[in-house]
């Protein structure tokens, strides 16, 4: 696991390789949020076709353009393939950014059922009413005092989550996380976990190279035919890179800024991994039990 840029997947390639001259098995499994979906080859990074004929990967470009995931149904998908195939190989090498997705792995998921799009389309538009924010969250704190402390108003995308979780189970995110912890069981194979992380003069570099090549490779192309496939409020095209494609073509304002050009667009997209790549380190730092390793 590591920042966006850091080096995690060439790493692990590496790995698997030595690994194969020693005639052991090796495979490598995604764990990015937006590599799971096909359609999204140069936005998302994905590794070449030259590196996934070097060592078998998989769960990679595999959800159909269009549709959506979550970390539910990765974590589904994820045991499903470990369930069939796991035990072809010697080594399994577990590779992305998402720490959340990396939790879910590990630690399980708290018991909600699936998601009720229709009933969080209703609250994102809720929310954004005048005052609405404001009487859910004097309505948690008063239901749920810990969780309001946590929460705040603000977050937009937390206080859908809580509400559609209350409205669907009558629980509040306490009493989820409560019985979440009576239920939870240890991640049921052995487990090493290994950060790769390189200076952030370095990142600065990676990041800047990556994304001209990026541009050059056709990204503005991709989102462009996305787009013309009306595709554009699908998840991954608001993630970084994407989202600011998206506003180039449209011409529409990023940090009070148009982009006018594609110099424009290459700096938005450069400043916005950076930004993503702080809040991966934030998430990676709090878990001690990370080796840490230089990606140079």
């Amino acid at each position: 696991m590591g920042t966006t840029a850091s080096g995690k997947s060439q790493w692990a390639l590496s790995q698997c390789l030595q690994h194969q001259k020693k005639s052991e098995t090796c495979a490598i499994l995604n764990c990015d949020s937006i590599q799971v979906y096909s359609g999204l080859r140069i936005g998302s990074a994905l590794p070449s076709p030259e590196e996934m004929q070097l060592a078998p990967h998989f769960l990679f470009s595999y959800v159909p353009v269009g549709d959506s995931m979550t970390v539910g149904l990765y974590y589904r998908d994820f045991f499903a393939w470990i369930e069939k195939n796991a035990r072809d190989f010697q080594y399994l090498y577990v590779v992305g950014g998402t720490g959340f997705y990396f939790q879910a792995l590990e630690n399980g998921l708290h018991p909600i059922g699936p998601v009720d799009h229709s009933l969080r389309k209703a609250l994102e538009l809720e929310i954004q009413k005048p005052g609405v924010a404001q009487s859910w969250h004097r309505e948690l704190a008063q239901t749920d005092a810990q969780a309001a402390k946590r929460i705040a108003v603000q977050d937009h995308y937390r206080m859908v989550r809580m509400r559609e979780v209350w409205l669907e189970t009558g629980k509040t995110p306490s009493q989820v996380a409560e019985k979440f912890l009576l239920e939870k069981r240890p991640f049921p194979y052995p487990l090493h976990k290994v950060g790769v992380q390189v200076s952030l003069s370095d990142l600065q570099k990676r990041v800047s190279l990556r994304t001209r090549q990026m541009l050059k490779q056709g990204l503005v192309d991709e989102v462009e035919d996305l787009l013309g496939r009306g595709l554009e409020l699908w998840e991954p095209l608001q993630s970084v890179g994407y989202r600011e494609v998206k506003a180039f073509l449209r011409q529409e304002p990023v940090r009070s800024q148009i982009q006018k050009t594609i110099t424009d667009l290459q700096s938005n997209i450069v400043t916005s991994t950076l930004q993503l790549a702080k809040k991966q380190r934030t998430w990676f730092s709090r878990d001690l039990d990370i080796r840490w390793r230089d990606g140079g």
